[in-house]
């Protein structure tokens, strides 16, 4: 493989090690997470997920949108650049492989032939584990690598799109410019950032059950807003994953939902209303596009 400054070509594990990264060092800060871990192969397939199971629909909802903002961020480029070439998805905290999955799996909606994907993250198992769940695509570029992403991190190539979903809130609170800066860095300037990550209440602590022991900080939107401003990114969206209870009792769309109940899993249609609700205080999640000012 090509050499890279800064990384060193593992044969073995077939991925680039971040030169100075120690195999499972993060295991108890950056990488743990329950709900990860229990996931099952098909939680993410849309008529597999268990719409009882908060934590899929939340996920299966926040890939919805995150595509979506894909499809129309790569056709906007494309109007640019005016030409069609192959796209560099990198995909920070890559864990499974959810976002190339994904990708794969419904192309005639994105009408995207071929991509380069580079899959970063500081846990090997996971990574193994998605390369098992998938025969990549014939002509797609799929590499990893596998490192700190609070250290700062450069690629051989500026991405047109960086995915960075449910990471930010296990970067601890004092390493958050340097990964938001690895972000920044590694964007093209045509490029968008899409982010996500918990949305916490104003009073009562963590929305996830395990988050004190995986979360260094979840920020109100209020909070991420301010950060992304702060470090050059511009917001161009953001909207809401997995509404609040409060939401379905003080919700005025009962009419709508009802129609939409026809076609729609419930929970998606709550999270689809939840989308128009600009009260993000009844917003459990946020997820956001972004790009260099």
């Amino acid at each position: 493989m090509k050499a890279i400054k800064g990384w060193k070509w593992n044969e073995t594990k077939k991925l680039y090690v971040q030169n100075g990264f120690v195999l499972g060092e993060l295991d108890d800060s950056l990488g743990t997470n329950k709900h990860g871990d229990v996931i099952q192969k098909e939680s993410y397939s849309p008529n597999k997920v268990r719409f009882y199971n908060s934590f899929e629909e939340a996920q299966q909802v926040r890939f919805i949108v995150a595509l979506h903002w894909m499809k129309s961020r790569l056709s906007d480029i494309l109007n640019v650049e005016g030409k069609k070439r192959k796209k560099l998805i990198l995909d920070l905290g890559c864990s499974r492989s959810f976002i190339y999955r994904r990708w794969k799996n419904n192309m005639n909606y994105f009408g995207w032939s071929l991509i380069h994907y580079w899959g970063v993250d500081s846990n090997l198992k996971r990574i193994d584990d998605g390369r098992a769940m998938f025969t990549k695509k014939k002509n797609d570029s799929v590499i990893y690598f596998l490192g700190d992403l609070s250290r700062e991190m450069k690629f051989p190539g500026k991405a047109d799109i960086v995915f960075c979903l449910e990471v930010l809130e296990h970067v601890p609170r004092e390493k958050v410019y340097t990964f938001l800066n690895n972000i920044y860095n590694n964007l093209s300037d045509h490029g968008s950032a899409i982010i996500s990550s918990p949305n916490p209440k104003e009073k009562g602590g963590f929305v996830w059950k395990d988050s004190p022991k995986s979360h260094h900080y979840e920020y109100k939107w209020e909070e991420a807003k301010e950060l992304f401003e702060d470090n050059g990114f511009e917001i161009i969206k953001v909207t809401g994953v997995l509404p609040d209870r409060n939401y379905f009792r003080e919700s005025s769309f009962y009419k709508l939902r009802k129609r939409l109940a026809e076609h729609l899993p419930g929970p998606i249609i709550n999270n689809i209303l939840l989308t128009a609700e600009k009260d993000m205080s009844k917003k459990r999640q946020w997820i956001c596009l972004l790009n260099k000012k």
